[in-house]
């Protein structure tokens, strides 16, 4: 679950729209590389995160064209951390909204963590619109991932001590509710708290350095982020207790290609969880990397750019209509 975003400097080979959507939502959407490109989403994660700069490393922006959408109420969208008509079935529109934008028949879709969640959402129900999936860290949105992100770590480092404090031990899903109610209705003061807290945990599982982050020193961006996390996750992005396996049937009927790639030290979305994705859906291609759960080491990353190049050569499917999916 990476940082929230930056902001991407304009560059001759990269542009900005703002889409607005009719109930309030204003969505921001890079585009990069080359116009007549093979068109590649980046579906960033979180939830809440926004797409960064770094996400054009991933790719051949003189073979692609690169779109980045930040999802409701994340990055440079607006109103930021708003959760007010933010669910799954909202994204899944706002994408096929995009798509439409742009004049894209159809395009890889890129997907990493909750990123891969609702990629795999998203072709479920639009399979027409998908060419590829390339997914990267599964987070399958079951109660069992959650679970496997907030229990108890005894081998958390001494310094992350605030990280172990916030392991659950009741129900999650009862306790992100009562978080997400937190976020939206308490003080300031005890919505900055519980970021800091989530956020400490985030990073040690990541096994990245703990910053300072008390309420005076964390960004109100980062608390934003983790509102619309509490807010998804404590409904499980809709999809009901066993998350993106209750869509196996779905996906199974799609014919494209799906590759996954998942670090074996990943800390933060379960290994198991992809091995039950895959055992309900026997085409997807897994890669297992020495790796954890971010893109930052080298085995990763070059393993995430290997399966786009792939997913970009790959023969094109029968294009799908720009229409709405049926």
């Amino acid at each position: 679950m990476p940082k929230p975003a930056k902001s991407m400097p304009e560059t001759p080979a990269s542009s900005r729209l703002v889409m607005r959507t009719l109930d309030g939502h204003r969505l921001s959407v890079r585009t990069m590389g080359n116009p007549q490109g093979v068109p590649v989403v980046v579906l960033h994660g979180g939830p809440g995160s926004g797409c960064s700069p770094a996400m054009a490393d991933w790719v051949d922006l003189r073979q692609v064209r690169l779109v980045l959408p930040d999802q409701r109420g994340a990055g440079l969208s607006r109103p930021r951390g708003c959760t007010r008509r933010n669910g799954v079935p909202h994204l899944i529109a706002d994408l096929e909204r995009i798509r439409r934008a742009l004049n894209i028949a159809s395009w890889v879709v890129v997907g990493g963590s909750w990123g891969a969640t609702l990629a795999l959402a998203y072709a479920a129900r639009c399979p027409g619109a998908v060419r590829a999936l390339v997914l990267r860290g599964t987070f399958t949105a079951s109660q069992a991932d959650l679970r496997y992100f907030f229990a108890p770590r005894r081998r958390l480092k001494s310094r992350h001590s605030v990280a172990r404090r916030s392991a659950v031990r009741a129900p999650v899903t009862r306790v992100l509710h009562n978080w997400a109610h937190a976020f939206q209705f308490d003080t300031p003061t005890v919505a900055h708290r519980l970021a800091a807290a989530w956020q400490a945990r985030e990073r040690a599982l990541l096994e990245m350095p703990s910053p300072m982050t008390g309420p005076r020193r964390l960004r109100p961006a980062a608390c934003c982020k983790y509102r619309i996390q509490a807010h998804l996750l404590a409904r499980l992005g809709g999809l009901g207790p066993r998350g993106i396996l209750a869509l196996a049937a779905a996906l199974r009927r799609w014919e494209g290609l799906a590759m996954a790639i998942h670090g074996m030290r990943d800390r933060v979305c379960p290994p198991a969880g992809l091995r039950r994705l895959q055992a309900c859906w026997p085409a997807l291609q897994v890669t297992w990397v020495e790796a954890g759960h971010t893109v930052a080491g080298p085995a990763m990353r070059d393993a995430l750019r290997h399966a786009i190049e792939a997913a970009v050569s790959a023969p094109r499917r029968a294009q799908a209509s720009v229409l709405p999916c049926s």
